[in-house]
């Protein structure tokens, strides 16, 4: 799942996934990278905002 612009770092491309580990979202851009303990906050936060950029 992408988000768009939410990059603490350098204002890029987020993207949510997971590995063996857990979830977490990682830059397109730069490659900050974030531990994510609670992901269902995460993809309804982003989930709303592709909703706002789709009825636009």
């Amino acid at each position: 799942m992408l988000t768009r612009k939410q990059c603490p770092k350098c204002g890029g491309n987020i993207y949510l996934s997971n590995d063996y580990y857990g979830h977490y979202e990682q830059c397109l851009q730069c490659g900050y990278t974030c531990d994510l303990d609670n992901i269902e906050g995460v993809k309804k936060q982003a989930l709303k905002e592709n909703e706002k950029l789709v009825s636009v």
